[in-house]
């Protein structure tokens, strides 16, 4: 399996693919000596957090970044996102405080605002509410508005109003709920991204009273946009809307709808309708999803046909099913689960290795050590150097509408690997730091 699929951007957020594609010299020599100043170190890890937390969101962003936005603009951008590799190397801190500081790079964000392709505007938008700065929501909310002049030739219309929707989704991030009539009448726009984005600014801002209307776009003819739906009613747990999610779970367009679904079951704990997403699991593109959604409803009653896939041609399957059998604590298959660490597909050992962390088992420590710092001695991820809450977090491969449990089973891993190398006498230094997720 090619490397780049195994392991796609180790903090897979979109600010280090667009350092990797911008046309910036990123081996100029480094600034030495500056340091942030007590106060910027705390906001520093805090910011640290949110650029993980939603890493989903801001790979998303960069790639349509990188994809579409006027290339002149995209270059100017490079400056900017270049600070940002402070935020992953440390080495990097005296670039960003000779730049200003943190507050010199919320400036640098901001301007973002002010460019000429809705693109780039849309990105600064979203930057700043990952990056918290709630001063700039006045300017963030002035992209909402509509655009003076005529409307955009065919072949201008698809990204016309990019910047309005990330626009939405970044008051939603800040909880900004005085927007959220605006945001209401978006959900009814004739632009695709304009419901995409009024939709999940919506959700993330807790706007409850707006449920109903999300719901419509359930059946909307956007399959963008009913994936936006579906995520924001998760968001909002509507579980009076739980059956008509599942009816989206034989969606035949983009597999993200119903792959969407199953997990918004999941969080929204309905396992009424755990029949209908276990009869997903003979879909050859959806049945690994489809078992870590089960694990996640708690859905034990399937347990055994999920074990059936840990022995699936597909190593990706495979892959699922050993998580979802950790979350489930199905301990009964220990013993088959501890065979995959010798898998034939070397990374899926690293997956059965999480598997029995998850399950806590303390019959195959060794194996689950070896396995673990085999992979961790591979060149191209010995090299990135990150930690083991991003390791193991990059196996426990789940969609952000469960983002809070993905953490929850993280530190669970995490507390077992370390508990496991002091049972042992092991080292803390060998604990392997990050590594990428898994492209699907």
């Amino acid at each position: 399996m090619n490397i780049a699929h195994r392991y796609p951007a180790i903090v897979s957020f979109a600010v280090l693919c667009c350092l990797v594609t911008c046309p910036v010299n990123t081996s100029a020599a480094r600034p030495q000596g500056a340091q942030l100043s007590a106060g910027e170190k705390k906001e520093y890890k805090l910011i640290q957090k949110r650029l993980r937390d939603h890493d989903e969101l801001l790979s998303a962003a960069g790639w349509t970044l990188i994809h579409c936005a006027d290339q002149k603009e995209l270059k100017n951008l490079g400056k900017t996102l270049i600070l940002f590799r402070a935020f992953m190397d440390p080495k990097e801190i005296p670039r960003l405080v000779e730049a200003g500081g943190i507050k010199g790079l919320k400036t640098r964000v901001a301007s973002l605002l002010k460019s000429k392709d809705p693109v780039v505007r849309g990105f600064g938008a979203i930057q700043l509410a990952v990056i918290g700065d709630a001063a700039y929501k006045s300017d963030i909310a002035k992209l909402l508005a509509d655009k003076a002049g005529p409307a955009p030739k065919q072949g201008d219309r698809l990204l016309y109003n990019y910047d309005r929707s990330r626009a939405a989704m970044a008051l939603g991030l800040f909880r900004a709920k005085k927007y959220a009539p605006r945001l209401s009448a978006l959900l009814q726009s004739s632009d695709e991204y304009d419901r995409v984005g009024a939709a999940l600014g919506l959700g993330y801002m807790g706007a409850k009273a707006h449920v109903p209307a999300i719901a419509k776009l359930l059946s909307d003819r956007s399959d963008n946009v009913q994936t936006a739906a579906i995520q924001a009613l998760a968001e909002l747990n509507a579980t009076k809307y739980a059956k008509d999610i599942s009816k989206l779970l034989t969606s035949y367009g983009d597999p993200t709808v119903s792959e969407t679904a199953g997990y918004a079951l999941a969080r929204l704990n309905a396992k009424e309708q755990s029949g209908k997403l276990a009869a997903r699991l003979g879909d050859q593109f959806r049945k690994g999803d489809v078992s870590k959604a089960l694990a996640l409803l708690g859905a034990k009653e399937h347990t055994k046909d999920i074990a059936a896939l840990i022995e699936d041609d597909n190593s990706l399957v495979r892959c699922d099913a050993l998580i979802a059998l950790g979350i489930l604590d199905a301990k009964t298959y220990v013993k088959k689960v501890a065979a995959h660490l010798q898998d034939k597909e070397e990374f899926v050992r690293t997956y059965a290795a999480v598997a029995l962390l998850l399950m806590q088992d303390r019959t195959n420590s060794e194996a689950i050590r070896k396995v673990v710092r085999a992979e961790w001695k591979l060149p191209e991820i010995a090299s990135d150097g990150l930690n083991a809450t991003a390791y193991f977090g990059a196996r426990i491969e789940l969609h952000p509408v469960v983002e809070g449990k993905q953490r929850e089973l993280t530190r669970r891993v995490v507390q077992e690997w370390e508990r496991m190398n002091r049972s042992e006498g092991a080292p803390q230094k060998d604990a392997p730091a990050d590594a990428k997720r898994p492209r699907r």
